[in-house]
């Protein structure tokens, strides 16, 4: 069966309110220092608080959901949570290599202190893990495992040739 784009934008956009949803709620109990996401993408673009969340959405639903509807069958992983983890490492990857070293943040976010990069690899497993599940229950792709398969409690996402 092919990828299918607009699966992972709704996909995407699931993943994107639940990790977003973490971010305000553990700037709201004050559990980690302050690494305000939104505001560091407002202020590279130049952009009130308003457009960030927005852009934000956009990326993670359309740009990141988009492209893991293109790609969900190459990536390796025998599970859709696998195999949205693994995409959302990546992208936490880019994010550390590529996008916070054009902000004051630098190199993996390190100007927020030695827990950044650590929170944000939470919320990308979070966002992968989200993404990955939702994709394949729109797809239709969820099977029970069976008492013999090594994960006990967890689904699989299956790979159907029709």
């Amino acid at each position: 069966m092919k990828g299918d784009i607009g699966k992972g934008v709704a996909a995407g956009f699931v993943a994107t309110l639940a990790l977003s949803a973490l971010m305000v709620l553990k700037d709201l109990l004050g559990l980690f220092p302050k690494i305000d996401l939104i505001a560091l993408l407002s202020g590279f673009i130049h952009a009130p608080a308003a457009v960030g969340w927005a852009v934000h959405l956009f990326i993670g639903s359309v740009i990141w959901g988009g492209l893991f509807g293109l790609l969900a069958l190459k990536i390796p992983g025998a599970t859709a949570i696998t195999k949205g983890v693994l995409f959302a490492v990546a992208l936490w990857l880019v994010m550390q290599l590529i996008v916070l070293p054009l902000t004051p943040a630098g190199f993996f976010g390190i100007g927020f202190g030695f827990w950044a990069p650590v929170v944000n690899l939470a919320l990308h497993v979070v966002y992968g893990a989200v993404l990955g599940s939702v994709y394949a229950m729109l797809k239709g792709h969820w099977h029970a495992k069976s008492p013999t398969d090594d994960a006990r409690g967890a689904l699989r996402y299956t790979h159907y040739t029709h």
